[in-house]
């Protein structure tokens, strides 16, 4: 909130499962990892990439 200078109302977090993976013969895993979904208030919106 304070970096972007918006307000959160909630934030939704999910663990995507894990992948697999082969190389070869042999057979491994991707690691799982973490989503959050950030649902701001209305007509609040974060810039990723500034516009020149």
């Amino acid at each position: 909130e304070y970096l972007f200078n918006v307000k959160v109302i909630k934030v939704n977090t999910c663990r995507l499962p894990r992948k697999q993976k082969r190389v070869g013969k042999y057979i491994g895993w991707k690691p799982q990892y973490k989503k959050a979904i950030v649902s701001l208030k209305e007509g609040d919106v974060i810039n990723l990439f500034t516009e020149n």
